[in-house]
């Protein structure tokens, strides 16, 4: 997080030579940036609504800010939906398998079949969600929380 740019740092310095160097608030950023390393932030997909439930293409979640990992998805259930299932994606690429979406009010963990370097995301990577089973995949509905940590 930067509250200054190195232009608006240059141009304090040089409006007025009586006050202070701006160059304290640059010691203040990098302050900050260190104290935020390592914080948590959840990303959500609301699809429990009958008329914005999934369907089957990938539905983006979020776009990666920064540097980060992913800790946990937490997939809520919206609808009874029979074998209905939600699968995260870095980009192409499954972050793990399939999170059962198929019960109202049930809460599933992503848990099996994790690919740790999917896991860690750059700047700019996105996140979808993508319904990938159930008898009727366009009537699965639920909520998806994507846990992060800001490397």
């Amino acid at each position: 997080m930067t509250l200054l740019t190195d232009n608006e740092v240059t141009r304090l310095d040089n409006s007025n030579p009586e006050f202070e160097r701006a160059t304290p608030f640059n010691k203040l950023n990098a302050a900050i940036d260190e104290i935020e390393g390592g914080v948590v932030s959840a990303y959500t997909l609301d699809k429990s609504d009958s008329a914005a439930a999934f369907n089957t293409d990938a539905v983006l979640v979020f776009t990666a800010p920064y540097a980060m990992r992913i800790i946990d998805v937490i997939v809520t259930g919206c609808a009874d939906e029979a074998s209905g299932a939600v699968t995260i994606y870095k980009g192409t690429d499954a972050i793990g398998t399939e999170i059962a979406c198929a019960a109202d009010g049930v809460v599933s963990h992503l848990a099996a079949g994790v690919v740790k370097a999917h896991m860690v995301l750059a700047a700019g990577n996105t996140v979808s969600a993508m319904v990938t089973a159930g008898t009727a995949p366009k009537d699965v509905r639920g909520i998806v929380t994507v846990l992060c940590q800001r490397l």
